[in-house]
């Protein structure tokens, strides 16, 4: 991959130590340049030396290399380096490829007095006359291949290997195109090199297949007959299934080539007639994306400018209602296939629900699209979406009726299927797999839909492994396997970052991410502007490097998103960002979406923010102001501004009414007034006011089921009769305090008036302590929230991990993981520790076991498991004993499971006993 590229350049020196020429490894000692290169440096016979350095790798190590080819008809030279060779430096593969037109490349090269090199980028075009490929720069700035780039790899980003090397460049004013040799040209004028050339990758890493890979798609032809089936018959159409499952790949490299395959009828109807076929994603501004895909079919020839104008004339009347798309549909046939049919594919349509638009919009677009389904002629529409926000979709009546009998579903592959996508790809390009790797890789699979693009991925790296056309078990243990080639591979992505790009890199990640709410994480578009000019520089390289994708929005600006969601369920580091973030991005989505509202409202300033939400914009904007994007901000700002004019206009009207009524009447009226608007801010602001549990601190429960209780058949759980038996049990949604209550907060409560003063132990960020039952209840009433019931608690304890030993998993604890901090167990501290200290669980939740018991509102009851309903249980309604749960400091290594409870008396209280809250979501 690109990091390869960058260790295996070389700069081939002239006799007074100045860069002549590139090359670059294409073996532990072997290097390829141009021929005139190395003349130019002084090899004029086979068996002279030149001198070279790696410019790219730390302190530029030199070398020497002595010259083993040299075929001046072909310009090619090999060379055999000298001496020892750089810890860092490594060899690229070249890849043999026939179809290169219009992919993106990448080169380095010594143009005059840039000695330290330049890169450059542009497309590839095709061969000429002579079997030279010709290149193109297309950018309006930066820098084309030019006189100094002779000898250099040209790096193809599509088949993500050196298809060829640059030898020449038309300096012509005004043009910017180069020549170079193909793979096929080196190979033949160095036969040696045969073992260091490989055929294009057939599998597509974390990106779906493409209409241009439909020969390397396999596994999934029964579900594209059922697909080609339904938009043959129907006008509406939808492939739902969850993340990873492969549906764009079965609509773009399945479906779409078959139909444009098919023979055009004068009937057009049906599977024989012909198609044209627009496809586009929603993104941030739907209409904008779908009028986009639909202008090239009505107007043709307009200049740049006109298309942006006439883009936004039929995004603007469509979102109006002031052109149907019926309509459109209509005129796009008339125009490009009369008596065809129109297919318009939907792609991620899941994107309406997740990159910000108002549901009032959403349902809008929804109505605009099935408008066209119901009315339009010859038409079908086509989405893909993911099965977790089929509710969302469903919640509109007119969208849930449509839906009844036009969904597919697409669940994983079995055995058959995934053989198929495994085996034939590489048959297909003359590669074999060693014997019985095919049934381990299978083996290794979970079964899940998440699996494919763990699959693709893991065979990617292990394409570029191969050896003498073989794909072996060794480099497949190299590459990590299924389970772990994505996570190892994006860990070392990162960690060859600097410390600042890290910090910086971590930022862009997780912009990258749109927080699930009551749904997984998903994949989000973030803009220039958002991740900030800084950052876009990082940005670019980690989409060289396959972690990030890059494009243009339909608006025309630049945005960037993850790979493949799989990044987001798979990679440790990024969940882990994600957990500790979750209520910092969570506040900014909101943010973001009342940004939009007040964009919308033409920036009335009755949607800008006000009270608490504005206290809790300035709280993130001190805390994380780098992370607030600038449009953000000065939302914020405004919102500031607009605060300090009402209380300026507020003081000037009251002062004025004091003139009249005199000042004593006039401070009762204010008082009286601003508790009435909610406006008196200098109170709400005071320290002893604030809200003790800032918005951040919350963490969100999604309603739905999960397994209450201690399961036997674990060999890792030792069951007490009172923690079972395990069963279902059913919770709507609630939010849960991420940390035990703490000295801090409870003092603010004492200090209010509210709570009774306790003797703690620990410093302020340190869970309080020695707490009855009617404390905690106080404490969580004072904050607008409650305990938790013994279901809600064990729920946010478990994480998301059902089944497990512990809140984490089935590792045992250590004092490094704060499950057992008890001396006399472990010989740990023996004492509680500041809050959140260790790591999160699967909520995002901190010391669900371990620190401090917990108490919870439920009444003790020893057969509780067996005898609880299954929906919102409670504990009875009265008894002798609260519940405590997790366990503590103090207890033995058994108790940090999720499922052990204990009993107290209400008043008792102790210096391991503390608490948290919950509220309704």
């Amino acid at each position: 991959m690109p990091q390869a590229l960058e260790n295996s350049i070389v700069c081939i020196l002239d006799g007074r130590g100045a860069p002549c020429g590139v090359g670059f490894l294409v073996g532990e000692r072997r290097a390829l340049t141009c021929a005139h290169v190395a003349v130019a440096a002084g090899a004029q016979a086979l068996g002279e030396e030149v001198r070279l350095d790696f410019p790219l790798l730390a302190g530029r190590p030199a070398l020497r290399g002595r010259l083993v080819v040299c075929d001046e008809a072909a310009d090619v030279a090999g060379l055999e380096l000298l001496g020892e060779l750089p810890g860092a430096a490594r060899a690229v593969r070249l890849v043999r490829a026939e179809e290169l037109w219009g992919h993106a490349f990448r080169a380095f090269g010594f143009p005059a007095g840039y000695d330290h090199g330049v890169w450059a980028s542009g497309r590839i075009l095709e061969r000429d006359a002579h079997g030279w490929l010709q290149v193109e720069d297309v950018k309006t700035t930066g820098y084309a291949v030019q006189a100094g780039f002779s000898g250099g790899p040209l790096w193809d980003e599509a088949l993500d290997g050196v298809a060829g090397m640059l030898a020449a460049a038309d300096n012509r004013p005004g043009v910017r195109a180069a020549y170079g040799l193909p793979a096929a040209a080196l190979l033949e004028a160095w036969p040696a090199l045969g073992q260091a050339a490989i055929p294009a990758c057939p599998y597509r890493g974390l990106f779906a297949f493409r209409e241009a890979d439909a020969g390397l798609f396999f596994g999934r032809e029964a579900f594209v007959e059922r697909l080609a089936a339904a938009v043959a018959r129907r006008a509406l159409a939808a492939v739902i299934g969850p993340s990873g499952s492969g549906k764009s790949s079965v609509v773009f490299a399945g479906l779409l080539p078959r139909l444009r395959a098919l023979t055009p009828s004068p009937a057009g109807r049906g599977e024989h007639g012909s198609w044209v076929i627009v496809d586009f994603r929603p993104g941030r501004q739907p209409y904008e994306a779908l009028a986009r895909a639909l202008l090239p079919c009505l107007e043709t020839g307009l200049s740049e400018t006109g298309r942006l104008v006439e883009l936004r004339r039929l995004a603007g009347a469509l979102q109006a209602g002031q052109v149907r798309l019926s309509d459109v549909v209509g005129r796009v046939l008339e125009k490009c296939q009369p008596g065809g049919r129109l297919l318009l594919v939907a792609d991620q349509f899941e994107e309406l629900y997740t990159l910000g638009s108002e549901p009032a919009a959403q349902r809008a677009f929804v109505e605009t699209l099935l408008e066209a389904a119901e009315q339009a002629a010859d038409f079908c529409l086509l989405l893909t979406l993911r099965a977790d926000f089929l509710g969302q979709a469903l919640a509109l009546r007119s969208f849930a009726d449509a839906l009844q009998d036009a969904d597919l579903k697409l669940g994983p592959m079995n055995a058959g299927e995934l053989r198929r996508a495994i085996e034939l790809p590489a048959q297909e390009r003359g590669v074999a797999f060693e014997s019985g790797l095919v049934g381990r890789i299978l083996g290794e699979m979970s079964g899940g839909p998440g699996d494919l693009p763990l699959l693709e991925f893991a065979l990617t790296l292990l394409w570029q492994r191969q050896q003498d056309g073989r794909l072996a078990h060794a480099a497949y243990e190299a590459v990590g396997g299924v389970q772990g080639a994505l996570a190892g591979y994006a860990d070392q992505a990162f960690e060859r970052l600097e410390s600042p790009e890290q910090a910086q890199a971590r930022r862009v990640f997780t912009q990258l991410v749109q927080p699930g709410l009551g749904t997984e994480d998903t994949r989000r578009l973030a803009s220039r502007a958002e991740l900030g000019e800084d950052a876009w520089g990082l940005v670019v390289r980690l989409a060289d490097a396959r972690l990030v994708v890059t494009d243009q929005a339909a608006g025309g600006e630049q945005v960037a998103e993850v790979a493949h969601e799989a990044l987001i369920r798979d990679w440790g580091r990024l969940r882990g960002w994600m957990e500790a973030d979750r209520a910092f991005r969570d506040w900014q989505e909101r943010l973001r979406a009342a940004r939009r509202q007040w964009q919308g409202s033409r920036q009335d300033a009755g949607a800008l923010l006000r009270g608490g939400p504005l206290a809790e914009a300035e709280d993130w904007l001190e805390q994380r102001r780098e992370e607030v994007g600038e449009g953000e901000r000065a939302y914020i700002q405004e919102s500031l501004a607009q605060r300090g004019r009402e209380r300026r206009a507020e003081r000037r009207r009251w002062w004025s009414v004091a003139g009249s009524l005199g000042l004593a009447l006039v401070i009762v009226a204010v008082a009286l007034t601003l508790a009435g608007t909610g406006q008196m801010s200098q109170l709400v602001n005071h320290p002893r006011l604030r809200p003790p549990i800032p918005e951040r601190d919350w963490a969100f429960i999604p309603a739905g089921e999960f397994w209450m209780g201690c399961d036997e058949s674990n060999p890792n759980e030792s069951c007490q009769d009172e923690e079972l038996p395990r069963h279902p049990v059913y919770l709507d949604a609630y939010q849960v305090m991420r940390y035990e209550v703490t000295n801090r907060q409870y003092q603010q409560c004492v200090s209010n008036g509210k709570c009774m003063l306790r003797v703690s132990q620990g410093d302020e960020n340190y869970p309080v302590v020695n707490v009855s039952w009617q404390d905690a209840v106080t404490f969580c009433a004072w904050a607008g929230a409650r305990l938790p019931s013994e279901a809600e608690w064990e729920k946010a304890a478990r994480g998301g991990l059902e089944g497990r030993r512990y809140p984490w998993g089935d590792e045992a604890p250590t004092c490094e993981t704060g499950a057992v901090n008890g001396a006399q167990y472990g010989g740990c501290d023996g004492s509680t520790v500041p809050v959140g200290s260790f790591q999160p669980n699967g909520y995002g939740l901190y010391d669900m076991a371990g620190n401090v018991w917990e108490w919870v509102q439920d009444w003790y009851l020893e057969t509780y498991y067996s005898s609880s309903p299954r929906d919102n249980p409670t504990g009875p309604a009265s008894g002798k004993y609260r519940v405590l749960r997790g366990g503590s400091w103090y207890n033995y290594e058994r108790s940090p499971r999720a499922a052990y409870r204990y009993r107290s008396a209400p008043a008792d209280s102790g210096n391991n006993v503390g608490f948290r809250c919950v509220r309704l979501r």
